[in-house]
């Protein structure tokens, strides 16, 4: 027993292909069944997830190997449960699209402010002549960045007026909450910190960690200042959107402070106009 409702199996001198019908006869085993209560009262189907990991093929170390069986339980989770995952199944685009999708079933802003915040991030990441690998990087940050929102209330998410303490620790968890749903799934790793610090401000007055200037990753820093953007240019439950001159001003009025000034001369001139 590796957790609560999880279990590892181990399968000596059995291949991956092996392993995989192994999994497939278990799931179609209790899937075929009916399950009872202690008194018999309820009658139930059960579910399983699983994923197959091989070695040394998947890993040489165990945390190595146990990091890749956690992720891959999480895409089987996460892509509809009641199926078994190995390494060659992974279609990564599938897997963040259902994340989005998750996400959207609960707060139907994220999807749209996530696409315009990856077209905004992934611009100006040209812009300042990232190599192709950053700007990949950050168009996946960008459009996974506020999944994390999905462990917030409702309530809390379209509450029209000012939020208390509580209310306000929430949302501000929810960089946190996102990088860890990344932590747990087979996207690329990379991508966490520019999750996890998009909120830092340029002064070090922003969280979760309080960073400042250049300690702030700069796939974060551009996305931080994309999202922002959409942030103030879309309406909200709890105000109403700015005018296109307004959202230059407070742009330019944060530079220094919120956002780093050389983002913001490059945000101006090059993604501004368009808008």
């Amino acid at each position: 027993r590796y957790g609560g409702d999880e279990f590892i199996i181990l399968l000596p001198q059995t291949d991956q292909e092996g392993a995989l019908k192994l999994g497939e006869r278990i799931r179609l085993g209790l899937e075929e069944r009916l399950f009872a209560s202690k008194r018999g009262e309820l009658r139930c189907k059960v579910t399983v997830s699983g994923s197959v990991i091989t070695y040394p093929q998947d890993g040489g170390e165990v945390e190595d190997l146990m990091r890749k069986l956690d992720a891959l339980l999480y895409a089987a989770k996460w892509t509809g449960e009641n199926r078994v995952y190995s390494p060659s199944m992974i279609d990564l685009e599938f897997i963040q699209d259902q994340i989005l999708e998750r996400v959207d079933q609960k707060d139907r802003y994220i999807r749209g402010h996530s696409e315009r915040v990856t077209s905004y991030a992934t611009t100006l990441a040209k812009k300042m002549n990232l190599d192709e690998e950053q700007i990949e990087l950050i168009k996946t940050a960008s459009l996974l960045h506020d999944v994390g929102r999905i462990g917030i209330p409702e309530v809390v998410l379209n509450k029209p007026g000012k939020l208390d303490d509580q209310e306000w620790n929430l949302i501000r968890a929810h960089p946190r909450n996102s990088a860890e749903i990344i932590r747990l799934s087979p996207l690329p790793r990379e991508i966490i910190p520019l999750i996890l610090y998009h909120h830092e401000w340029w002064d070090g007055t922003g969280y979760p960690q309080g960073l400042k200037g250049e300690e702030i990753p700069l796939g974060a820093r551009i996305i931080g200042l994309a999202d922002a953007y959409d942030a103030m240019s879309v309406e909200r439950p709890y105000r109403g959107k700015l005018k296109p001159r307004e959202v230059v001003e407070e742009i330019k009025k944060l530079s220094g402070s919120q956002f780093d000034p050389t983002l913001v001369e490059v945000f101006v001139k090059a993604i501004l106009p368009k808008s």
